[in-house]
């Protein structure tokens, strides 16, 4: 169902039936018989979907492999590989950077399996690449590698570490209000906002002297 509707174009309507779903206990990694899940049907649409896929991240939607033995495994439903594959076909990235960023934040929770992931990613959908994937394919590159290559500010520490200790469940049940979380941080804590891609003062620093 969710996916016809973004076939459709219907993507807040998709979002608020997956988010019903959700609610009454869907399994936001279920996979069909082609192995796809609903997070990968959004990410084709890129930024358009963007509210779908947050909703999806925010209650477990996962984009890194489910096991180690799958990391080698071919997997062209992947939601990141998806998306690759959009972005070639559409020939820009207008359309997609949030998406990117908020895979790229998700993923970042794991930076070595996010970087062998993002890696064997772009090397797998290098076969269809066109005249000016090479440049996409950079800038995708270079926005994602910021996760494992540059130590993470204090707020992405801190947030990543509040939705563990708060669990899936309390993010998703409204719990946030009740606990007098300012409106700014509960929209970080539930991906309806993006993380900035900054360093600390500290960090940048640091950095200008090494």
């Amino acid at each position: 169902m969710v996916r016809h509707m973004l076939e459709d174009g219907n993507f807040e309507e998709a979002k608020d039936v997956a988010e019903i779903l959700l609610d009454q206990g869907a399994d936001p990694n279920h996979r069909n018989v082609c192995g796809w899940s609903v997070l990968s049907y959004s990410v084709i649409h890129q930024d358009s979907s963007l509210n779908l896929t947050r909703s999806l991240l925010n209650c477990g939607g996962k984009i890194l492999p489910f096991d180690d033995k799958d990391m080698h495994m071919d997997q062209p439903y992947l939601p990141l590989r998806v998306l690759l594959r959009s972005i070639i076909k559409c020939q820009s990235l207008d359309n997609a950077r949030e998406s990117i960023k908020i895979l790229g934040q998700v993923m970042s929770q794991n930076p070595k399996k996010m970087k062998e992931h993002v890696q064997t990613s772009i090397v797998a959908e290098g076969s269809l690449i066109t005249s000016n994937a090479p440049v996409l394919f950079e800038e995708i590159q270079s926005t994602l590698s910021y996760f494992w290559l540059r130590p993470k500010p204090l707020l992405h520490l801190s947030l990543q570490a509040s939705r563990r200790k708060l669990g899936l469940k309390r993010l998703n049940s409204g719990s946030l209000k009740a606990l007098f979380v300012a409106p700014r941080i509960q929209n970080y804590l539930s991906f309806k906002t993006t993380l900035p891609l900054i360093y600390s003062q500290t960090q940048n620093t640091r950095k200008e002297k090494d």
